[in-house]
C-alpha cells in the first residue's frame, strides 16, 4: 500500500519483472459489494510505467466457494514482443491465480 486504505478502497503499488525488465504501477481498488465486484484502475496521480490499466473482479458464490472472473485491459505504452505476450497470457496468469488462491486460503475466516 502507498496510501492508507478504507473499508472499501485500497491503493497498491506493484512492481513486476520478467525477462530482465521491471515495471512499477499504482492501482486504486474499490469494492462494490452491491454489484459483487472489485474494480481497479491505474492511479493517474502517481507516476507509473503503464499508460492505462482497468480491471474488474467479478465474485460469484458457488457450491464450491466463490468463483472469480477477472477482466483486465492494460496499455503498456509500447508494443509487447510476442514471447512476452505469450508469457503474460499463460504462465503469468497461472502464477497470478495461484497467488490469489493462496492468499484466499490463508485469509482469516469471518
Amino acid at each position: 500500500p502507498y496510501r492508507p486504505g478504507t473499508e472499501s478502497e485500497r491503493w497498491i503499488r506493484w512492481t513486476a519483472g520478467s525477462f530482465g525488465m521491471e515495471i512499477t504501477y499504482y492501482n486504486h481498488y474499490e469494492l462494490l459489494p452491491d454489484e459483487s465486484v472489485i474494480v481497479h484502475e491505474l492511479d493517474l496521480s502517481q507516476q507509473s510505467d503503464l499508460r492505462a490499466s482497468r480491471g474488474v473482479y467479478h465474485l460469484v458464490p458457488s457450491a464450491r466457494g466463490t468463483l472469480l472472473d477477472y477482466d483486465v485491459e492494460t496499455d503498456f505504452g509500447v508494443a509487447i514482443p510476442g514471447a512476452i505476450q505469450r508469457w503474460l497470457t499463460s504462465s503469468a496468469v497461472r502464477d497470478f491465480l495461484a497467488d490469489i488462491s493462496a492468499r484466499a486460503s490463508s485469509a482469516p475466516k469471518e
